[in-house]
């Protein structure tokens, strides 16, 4: 498989931005020294730094910590955006290369940004915390990533005979799909899958044909989607279904049943849009 320095190097090219969602409607991963916030798609790295053995008084010691946390922070935030799952059980890690611009890049943005908070304790230690947009990354992503699935020829053949076709026509019908995830565990990722129950492919990155741009193929939602739906195309516009289980941690599988009122009552549009919500109701 073909990988992709120029991913790790776009990453972190975007702004550091502030938390504006209510604690309670976000859907928060945790990770290791941080979460990832899915539904505003920011990072959250925690970082920290002591200060060197031989600094004089408070005030080198904490220059001297504060170039560590940056080392830190650089490391951190690699191996969260490395680990990321990118599709299926593929993470974004599988789909680029290891670099040393990669870290060189890091290392230049995070020195620039301003931290969103920041402690400092009395023996000249510090604690950072950088919170990092990773939105506008997706779409370049999603373009390299939507490619490489089309030029696979195994992938495209698989793809042409096994997959949900909703039909162009005139009748009044829904422009979102919000799929009830219920309680299940289920594992994010930027580039999810959807099927049936015999295996069909309901939706994936193919289903956009790149024209869901903004935040990705899905959305993600907690507690209720009204402020999605709202900003996609209006309440009354979405057409809901249940997962009926999640396969191999990622791949949501809904009924028969549901895929055919995909078919029969939502918009061919809606899914080239990426108008996918994924609502957890928790």
């Amino acid at each position: 498989m073909k990988k992709f320095s120029v991913y790790m190097l776009l990453l972190f090219s975007v702004i550091t931005v502030f938390a504006t969602e209510n604690e309670k409607t976000k859907y928060e991963q945790k990770i290791v020294d941080g979460s990832i916030d899915w539904s505003s798609k920011v990072l959250s790295i925690i970082s920290g730094g002591a200060p060197d053995i031989n600094s004089s008084d408070i005030i080198s010691a904490r220059l001297s910590s504060e170039r560590s946390v940056i080392k830190n922070a650089v490391s951190r935030t690699e191996k969260a955006f490395s680990g990321m799952r990118l599709y299926r059980n593929m993470s974004v890690k599988d789909f680029m290369d290891d670099s040393d611009r990669v870290r060189i890049s890091l290392e230049r943005y995070i020195s620039s940004s301003d931290p969103f908070s920041r402690r400092y304790f009395s023996d000249g230690s510090v604690e950072f915390i950088f919170r990092i947009s990773f939105e506008s990354v997706i779409n370049t992503m999603a373009l390299r990533f939507y490619k490489h699935m089309k030029t696979s020829s195994d992938e495209e053949e698989k793809e042409a005979k096994n997959r949900v076709v909703i039909p162009e026509d005139g009748s009044e019908r829904k422009k979102i799909l919000v799929i009830n995830m219920k309680n299940f565990n289920f594992t994010p990722a930027l580039f999810p899958v959807v099927e049936s129950e015999d295996s069909e492919i309901v939706y994936d990155i193919l289903s956009t044909g790149m024209d869901s741009y903004g935040k990705g193929i899905v959305h993600y939602a907690v507690r209720n989607a009204e402020r999605v739906i709202e900003e996609i195309a209006g309440t009354g516009s979405e057409l809901v279904v249940s997962a009926s289980k999640i396969k191999d941690d990622n791949t949501i599988v809904i009924s028969r049943k549901d895929v055919d009122n995909i078919k029969s009552k939502l918009k061919a549009d809606a899914f080239r849009k990426g108008n996918v919500i994924l609502l957890f109701p928790k």
